[in-house]
């Protein structure tokens, strides 16, 4: 009997240890993608483009468009589901699965990482042209890259960041709420913060399905849209982050996280 609960308490430790080691991961992910870019330098305008010129890039926008944004959709999705969030009773603790979620992050990290390394070549990358002078590069413009890379690089990356984070101290919870003596109270943060972080993932994909819209929209139709129109929409956006950031510094409160990660081993 005594054995059979030795072994018990070891594989629980084990779990533990490595869902927490998914914590880690998870923020160090968020702080990775919250930095600058890296001696990154915008090239020198040139007014004399044509789309022969442009080919290099009209092709990072097309895997940004096809494959990389909807990738990053399907792999945001996928978190839920491994992280065991996606179901109707919240009361049930989730039962994480640990390797898998190991998979989609290593999956995740490239796939978010050749696509902001991407849309910063499309806004200020080599060749760019001059906004004065580029109405003969239909997609390419100036101005649609500007608004995609703010859609991108200043809407969607700090969206999934705070999903990121709130993932880091969800698993973590999981993670202590297993060696607790009383397991319920741990259980208790973790079961609550799972709608949070549907919802967050919820808007991220949201945001990813506008910004491949964005991709797909005419000259005309952006355009037309006028200004009060991108002014509001633009506003609402505002009003999201806003809501990220609320959501950062009361959790920022109950725990800060750089400094938990840093004081604290893990179990």
């Amino acid at each position: 009997m005594h054995s059979e609960t030795s072994n018990s308490t070891r594989a629980l430790a084990q779990r533990a240890r490595k869902i927490q080691s998914v914590a880690v991961l998870f923020h160090g992910l968020s702080q990775k993608f919250d930095l600058p870019p890296d001696g990154f330098e915008s090239g020198e305008k040139d007014p004399n483009l044509t789309m022969e010129d442009m080919g290099d890039k009209a092709e990072i926008l097309g895997k940004l468009q096809c494959n990389l944004l909807p990738l990053l959709k399907d792999q945001v999705s996928s978190l839920l589901t491994t992280l065991d969030l996606q179901r109707d009773s919240k009361d049930q603790r989730p039962n994480l699965d640990v390797e898998s979620t190991l998979e989609i992050l290593s999956n995740f990290e490239r796939t978010m990482t050749s696509t902001l390394s991407s849309i910063r070549i499309l806004a200020h990358g080599s060749p760019l042209p001059d906004e004065k002078h580029d109405h003969c590069l239909h997609n390419l413009k100036s101005f649609r890259c500007a608004r995609l890379y703010l859609y991108i690089d200043g809407i969607v990356k700090p969206t999934i960041n705070v999903l990121l984070i709130f993932c880091s101290r969800f698993t973590q919870c999981c993670g202590v709420a297993i060696r607790l003596a009383n397991p319920a109270l741990g259980w208790e943060e973790p079961l609550q913060s799972m709608s949070s972080i549907c919802g967050i993932a919820a808007a991220a994909c949201g945001l990813i399905d506008e910004t491949i819209t964005l991709c797909r929209k005419s000259d005309f139709a952006l355009i037309q849209e006028g200004w009060l129109t991108a002014e509001g929409g633009f506003n609402e956006q505002l009003e999201h982050l806003t809501e990220l950031a609320d959501l950062r510094v009361t959790w920022n409160r109950s725990w800060p996280f750089p400094r938990f990660f840093q004081a604290r081993s893990l179990i």
